[in-house]
């Protein structure tokens, strides 16, 4: 008696093949999809933390921010900031303008240790990369990590007064901001928590006027 064998065809293999493939790009799509949320409410939970703590500041010292002329810095401290990846050491965001000039967000001395000076103990702020994929028609591709201050000052003779200010965070991809307000990009989003004192967490225009830091 003659056994007959039965291999696979070309056809059945490629239908395996692409079947295989299908799945890997999914599984990948859905892995991405979760390690960017997680940083998402990782981002949004260190941001809601500074916000709070400048809160308290505020109480404290009648500003959110215990500085000059500062109109924006980054948050955190110097070691949340080193050199690498493009950045210079204390830089939180850099860009270019197309000509050749590069911009950047620093840690000032001063607001880097008001946080602790007035006896608060503020978490890292080591927030991981995000870069812009392409320019947009205000800048080249832009890079952010950690957090932005931004401030409005209310000049009382030669003393700055943050009565006013703004945290900015900025997450891969288009997504929903965990805290604040989103402002969405060319495949990033900037999440914009406002703080108004005495009233708190407020939303404001900053996030409806064209673009928010990212612009």
């Amino acid at each position: 008696m003659k056994k007959s064998s039965h291999g696979f065809t070309i056809i059945e293999l490629l239908v395996v093949i692409i079947v295989i493939g299908i799945l890997a790009t999914i599984s990948v799509v859905v892995y991405n999809g979760i390690q960017d949320r997680a940083q998402a409410v990782r981002a949004a939970t260190i941001a809601d933390s500074y916000a709070k703590l400048l809160l308290l500041q505020y109480t404290n010292t009648g500003s959110l921010a215990d500085t000059d002329s500062y109109d924006s810095t980054c948050l955190g401290t110097a070691q949340d900031y080193p050199a690498g990846n493009g950045f210079q050491a204390g830089e939180c965001a850099y860009w270019g303008d197309g000509w050749g000039n590069r911009f950047k967000h620093t840690l000032q001395g001063n607001f880097g240790t008001a946080l602790s000076n007035n006896g608060f103990t503020a978490p890292s702020a080591a927030i991981p990369l995000v870069s812009s994929t392409e320019a947009n028609k205000h800048h080249d591709m832009a890079h952010y990590r950690g957090l932005i201050f931004s401030g409005d000052c209310e000049w009382t003779g030669s003393a700055c007064n943050y009565s006013r200010g703004r945290i900015h965070y900025f997450l891969r991809g288009k997504q929903e901001c965990p805290k604040g307000t989103a402002v969405i990009y060319d495949k990033i989003t900037e999440c914009i928590i406002a703080i108004n004192p005495p009233d708190g967490f407020n939303s404001d225009d900053y996030a409806g006027r064209d673009g928010g830091e990212g612009s």
